[in-house]
């Protein structure tokens, strides 16, 4: 079987890498994509190991710039943790998830318009991880992030206006959860 597009771009930037350890942040997103495209076709062990790989490079590269990479080290480990979370490693998903959030909240004041996307989807994940540990937190979280998809589908409602559908949605599971002790579940 042949490479997939996004596999073949791992490799192409695996051997960039080799000799220019400037571009190590093209192969961390290519690992990204790679890992979203595995998850995406039921691969979530394979989509996990290239996760962790991804994860490791962002968290170097943020530890040398934190400015410049942390943000895409929180994106990055937002996304490890619904990887995780397919292979019901719950703990671990939600410690990135937490970590994500935190740094996404870091770095929105810099530049609403890239990062309120990405800290609505922070808040929404973590809402989801922390809804049968801390039901009030979960419940703060999706509706912050209910308000956050409000803001961006009154200026872009053919992009956020699904996302909100399905922020909304999820708050209103969640809150129901809470209400009822998960029985409708």
């Amino acid at each position: 079987m042949s490479a997939t597009p996004t596999q073949r771009a791992v490799e192409l930037y695996e051997g960039v890498c080799t000799d220019r350890r400037d571009r190590d942040e093209f192969l961390a997103g290519a690992l990204v994509d790679h890992a979203r495209h595995l998850s995406s076709a039921g691969d979530h062990r394979q989509a996990l190991e290239y996760s962790s790989r991804a994860v490791a490079m962002w968290e170097t590269l943020a530890a040398g710039e934190p400015r410049r990479h942390g943000p895409e080290l929180a994106v990055c480990l937002r996304r490890h943790s619904t990887h995780l979370t397919r292979l019901a490693r719950d703990d671990t998903a939600l410690e990135c998830a937490r970590r994500a959030l935190r740094l996404t909240e870091d770095v929105v004041e810099l530049a609403p318009a890239r990062f309120l996307p990405e800290l609505a989807a922070a808040c929404s994940v973590t809402a989801e991880l922390l809804c049968d540990r801390d039901s009030g937190a979960a419940t703060t979280l999706a509706e912050h992030s209910v308000m956050l998809y409000t803001e961006l589908a009154d200026g872009e409602p053919g992009v956020f206006g699904p996302r909100l559908v399905r922020a909304r949605h999820r708050a209103g599971r969640i809150r129901t959860r809470n209400t009822d002790g998960g029985k409708n579940d």
